[in-house]
């Protein structure tokens, strides 16, 4: 490595940078009142005839949606996570005529039909782990959770009762953790401890074929014609493994790859993937037929050295082509196909002319063409379709059109004649939409986050194929509506208190054809009604506090045959009750008249109903039902005599109950020794998992974090939370981190940046490499901090914060406390301007706040306020004799760092070339097709090119604080007679620098 430029280079650059923006509103981008949300969401796929996707709707949160193709056949499938909540649902895989899926919260294996009656939990998977199912013939291989063996490999046949553990490859409670299940020759492989198992579903069919130790680490596993190949990385080099199942058909197959084998793919009977052996530049093409000899170099793209990879996305197989996206100098990232051979490896069409790159993603199959995401100076990025020649190879539609705007179609599903996928038309947000792949059979398919202009709709629930949910309207106020996915298909379901007053529904649950909710009119007050979809239909059930007294019903849950909810009684009790459909029908199960029974977290569990309640003899405790006064009892009375046990978050998980609960007094906030229990409903079956230390309170929330191999999350301890992980089994839960008493609880936020783990407990902002003794805390002292995430590449995070008197605002902190910062008031004052939904995109967090003045807006802050780093490439270059130059970077420009530098490649050989560098740039477009936007007064370094047309130029920047947030923009620049700017200069694109820590 050349040395580092002299500090006093960078000196002279910090005068010429440019001031980061201020942070604040970007812009009153809608003076109106338009949410316009988005349901924009991943894990998609195709089963069972329809697609499959997770999309975000208001009440529900993530859920599982399906979809035939047609708006009318687009419905949520179930919310798996009741209310606002998500599950997030993903790995959709096809078993038979169903589907099998898992989900985050809880954590789950389901099976569908693509009904909400036909959708089955099988198993509990345990945590937030989502890794994705293999299927093999009529079993289903998934990592499963049990408390007597931790995570594990489990197999199902698509019954709850065919659902077993497989292998316990770590003895005992502590988890073995498999992960990369693949299915191939009527067994699945995974990599167990990085090295690779194969299962038949038994414990003795349960075998390693390769240990690390010979293998390497195993990155990817894939079948081809029912044998698995293996892609490893064993001291940096890669290499390309077979097996047959067998220790003694598992080989290698060729190694010495100088860049990792990955993007393994099979192309009838042989493999394709992405390396290099060290005589190209870049990840090329290669294949193999499972032999040494038989494993080559399909093709060299010839591209800069610079570049990591020559291919950008994965394999898309139709017949015996695969397609994928490539770049080459000539012409940019485009499509490409390749039959396996490198004469029939080509370019299929340059999409962006010249060295433009339309970067396809999403190749999709969509009968025998294909469809994909593209770029184009003339629509931005949009949907096209290939029928794998140049001429048949064009835009399908333009959703929004021009280049500025630009659909992004993403998450492309394939579904018989048509493809499912996500995109914005610039109305509606990102929204799934269906494509037969020309521009009239493409349309949108539902407005899953249906927010129309002051109505707030709220409580969304499916009603056969459409969706009912209740909307505020001047005309109407509240009430409820129904729609089916389009704009003629949306209307009030009915003015159930007529004029403007509206009825304010709530709690909408679909039960034997009808719709059940809450709803007030001004004779009755607030009682249970139903509907069959239309007015007339439309009834209250009864009136069960005659008069304009209201019940309140809650909780509508179905069971059976039928329907139980809670609600308010003459004495002012709410009591549970039950309900066939009918007045007559429906009676209260009032166990215990003496006492408010106050039923909560009502939870199907089998053929009963689990719910929280309490009594005169036993306190608050769990209790069951199956729908009868008779068949109505406690399970047990965990904390004895009439005491609470504090029973709460019922989660039915493989066949057991799990909720939390106390053997002590329970109050409220919780200071009992509060520990997680399990039940399968009677008292016998229903015991503590774990116990924790005595005037402990458990608290087990969403925030777990993967970090120094285990699994993170919070506990609250008397007076302050502490932070535990686990390995997935009570012996293998263990105190990590304690901050001490008297820090009083309040919220937690986990994220890692850089090799460091970040964490808040109560007023505690802690940094930690994992260790004990490489852990560093202060108090923030009535924060309440929220959305906590790294900043960049940098070792800070940045995260909103309240503080007495100044409101909640933007905060960064590099785990110190004079490195924790709040960033400039976005209302100053007492006023909070709650800013939330933080995310970055380019050098700016951009993120949404509350002003009494412009509402809902944008707002900004600079990279550079938070000590963030960046170096990026913009702009168009202009070419020459040897094409158009190109910038790049080796590092990240952070301070002290002597190893950062700046790259040419793709200019004049063996020639001169000058290094143009400021901090300021022109306003408005291009300059004679350029990205010339430099404003004097700018630095000059002038430097020699190699014979392949490179050059290096060493910027080692100085540990001097006066450069940090320094941000500057760069040229190369070189005199060539056959330049494209002015007549006699190439010129490369631009290169934005800022220097952070």
């Amino acid at each position: 490595m050349s040395s580092p430029t002299h500090p006093l280079v960078w000196i002279v650059l910090s005068l010429l940078s440019s001031a980061p923006l201020a942070q604040g509103l970007v812009a009153e981008l809608e003076s109106a009142v338009d949410a316009s949300p988005s349901s924009m969401a991943a894990g998609g796929g195709a089963a069972a005839g329809l697609a499959w996707f997770a999309a975000n709707s208001r009440g529900e949160g993530i859920e599982p949606w399906v979809s035939d193709g047609t708006p009318a056949g687009t419905r949520l499938l179930a919310d798996l996570n009741p209310g606002a909540a998500p599950s997030n649902p993903t790995a959709f895989t096809p078993f038979g005529n169903r589907a099998v899926f898992v989900t985050a919260f809880p954590g789950a294996l389901w099976i569908s039909d693509g009904t909400r009656a036909g959708t089955l939990q099988l198993a509990t998977t345990g945590g937030t782990a989502t890794e994705a199912p293999a299927v093999v013939g009529s079993q289903i291989f998934f990592v499963g959770y049990s408390a007597a063996a931790g995570h594990e490999l489990f197999v199902s046949d698509g019954t709850v009762a065919g659902t077993r553990l497989a292998a316990d490859l770590v003895p005992g409670t502590a988890s073995g953790s498999p992960s990369l299940l693949r299915a191939s020759g009527g067994k699945v492989f995974f990599r167990f401890q990085s090295g690779l198992w194969c299962s038949d579903g038994t414990g003795a069919g349960t075998l390693e074929l390769g240990s690390s130790s010979t293998l390497g680490m195993v990155n990817e596993i894939c079948d081809v014609a029912g044998v698995v190949f293996l892609a490893t990385e064993r001291l940096g080099v890669g290499e390309i493994w077979r097996s047959d199942g067998t220790v003694a058909g598992t080989s290698l197959v060729r190694g010495a790859f100088s860049a990792w084998p990955h993007r393994l793919a099979a192309l009838g009977s042989s493999l394709l993937f992405i390396a290099s052996d060290g005589t190209t530049a870049n990840g090329e093409l290669w294949a193999s037929d499972g032999t040494a000899a038989g494993t080559r170099l399909v093709y060299d793209f010839q591209n800069s050295a610079h570049i990591p990879i020559s291919i950008y996305s994965p394999f898309s197989v139709i017949g015996n082509v695969a397609y994928f996206s490539a770049e080459e100098a000539a012409t940019g990232a485009e499509l490409w196909r390749t039959d396996g051979s490198s004469a029939g490896t080509w370019l299929v069409s340059d999409i962006w002319n010249s060295t433009w790159s339309s970067y396809p993603q999403e190749i999709t199959r969509l009968g025998n063409r294909l469809v994909f995401s593209a770029d184009h100076w003339a629509y931005g990025r949009e949907l096209w379709i290939s029928d794998g020649t140049r001429a048949g190879t064009q835009v399908v539609v333009d959703l929004q059109p021009g280049q500025a705007a630009t659909g992004s179609p993403t998450f492309l599903i394939p579904l018989a004649n048509r493809v499912v996928f996500f995109a914005n038309d610039g109305v509606h947000g990102f929204e799934p939409f269906a494509s037969d792949g020309t521009a009239a059979g493409t349309g949108l398919l539902a407005d899953v986050l249906f927010t129309p202009l002051g109505s707030s709709p709220s409580d969304f629930a499916r009603f056969g194929e459409r969706t009912v949910f209740s909307a505020q309207t001047t005309a109407l106020g509240r009430e409820p509506w129904l729609t089916d996915g389009t704009a003629q298909g949306t209307a009030p379901l009915a003015d159930l208190r007529s004029g403007s007053g509206g009825s304010q529904p709530y709690g909408f649950v679909e039960w034997k054809g009808r719709i059940w909710f809450g709803a007030s009119d001004p004779a009755s007050g607030t009682e249970p009604w139903s509907s069959d979809g239309s007015a007339a239909g439309s009834a209250q059930l009864l009136d069960l506090l005659p008069g304009n007294g209201s019940s309140h019903p809650q909780s509508f849950t179905p069971l059976g045959e039928r329907l139980l909810f809670t609600a308010y009684d003459a004495a002012g009790h709410r009591e549970l009750y039950v309900s066939d459909g009918t007045p007559a029908g429906t009676t209260k199960l009032d166990f215990d008249p003496t006492t408010n029974a106050d039923p909560q977290s009502l939870t199907p569990f089998g053929d009963l109903l689990a719910f929280v309640a309490r009594d005169a003899n036993t306190g608050r405790e769990l209790w069951v039902t199956d729908g009868t006064l008779a068949g109505t009892r406690r399970v047990t009375d965990i904390a004895p005599g009439p005491i609470d046990s504090g029973c709460f978050g019922l989660s039915v998980n493989n066949g057991l109950l799990w909720f939390s609960a106390t053997t002590t007094p329970f109050t409220y906030p919780p200071l009992a020794d509060l520990d997680p229990y399990l039940s399968d409903g009677s008292a016998a079956g229903t015991r503590r998992v774990v116990d924790f230390p005595t005037r402990s309170v458990s608290t087990f929330t969403s925030t777990f974090v993967p970090f120094a191999g285990r699994t993170w999350f919070p506990l609250a301890s008397g007076l302050s939370y502490q932070l535990w992980s686990s390995d997935g089994s009570g012996p293998g839960t263990r105190l990590e981190f304690d901050p001490g008493l008297g820090s009083i609880p309040g919220n937690l936020a986990l994220c890692v940046a850089g090799q460091r783990l970040f964490f808040v407990i109560a007023d505690l902002i802690w940094s930690s490499d994992g260790s004990p003794a490489g852990t560093t805390n202060f108090a923030f002292t009535g924060a309440s901090v929220r959305e906590v995430m790294p900043l960049g590449s940098s070792s800070r995070i940045v995260f909103t914060a309240e503080r007495p008197g100044l409101g909640r605002e933007i905060w960064t902190s590099d785990g110190t406390p004079a490195g924790t910062v709040m960033q400039p008031e976005l209302l100053p004052g007492v006023s909070s301007a709650a800013p939330h939904s933080l995310d970055r995109a380019g050098d700016t967090v951009w993120f949404a706040f509350e002003h009494p003045l412009f509402g809902r807006e944008l707002a900004a802050m600079h990279l550079g306020d938070a000590g963030g780093a960046l170096v990026e490439r913009f702009g168009q270059g202009c070419g020459g004799s040897a094409g158009v130059p190109e910038i790049g970077a080796l590092g990240q420009p952070l301070l002290g760092d002597p190893g950062f530098a700046v790259t040419l490649d793709r200019a004049v050989p063996n020639s001169g070339a000058w290094f143009l560098i400021g901090g300021f740039l022109f306003a408005g477009g291009d300059v004679l097709g350029c990205s010339f936007k430099l404003v004097p007064p700018a630095l000059a370094v002038g430097v020699g090119t190699d014979a392949m047309g490179r050059a290096t130029l060493p910027l080692g920047i100085p540990n001097q604080p006066s450069l940090l947030g320094v941000e500057l923009y760069a040229h190369w620049l070189q005199i060539d007679p056959n330049g494209g700017f002015l007549g006699s200069l190439a010129l490369s694109d631009m290169l934005e620098i800022l220097i952070g820590r």
